[in-house]
């Protein structure tokens, strides 16, 4: 019997190498403008629910009343209508 024996010392076909490589850069492209549109559009802002509640009430002080109103919450029927529709961090008065 004679084994037949696979040469496996053969590199990758070129094309798959090189789409390899394109499909890294197009990745670390786009993270990197990920990052930068962040740094420029998203780091100075109040965004996600803690700091939306410091921001709103500190404008509300500024405003000189703590109130929301929130007319929608007599329309709707179910039960705690009102804690739903109140703002993340508020509660209803």
């Amino acid at each position: 019997m004679s084994e037949e024996r696979i040469d496996t010392t053969e590199a990758a076909p070129r094309g798959a190498s090189g789409s390899d490589r394109w499909t890294a850069t197009l990745a670390i492209v786009l993270a990197l403008l990920a990052l930068a549109h962040g740094v420029r559009f998203g780091t100075f802002t109040a965004s996600g629910g803690d700091s939306y509640g410091y921001v709103s009430q500190a404008d509300l002080w500024l405003k000189g009343t703590l109130v929301i109103d929130q007319p929608l919450h007599d329309e709707f029927s179910w039960r705690w209508a009102n804690w739903t529709l109140a703002p993340l961090g508020y509660r209803p008065g």
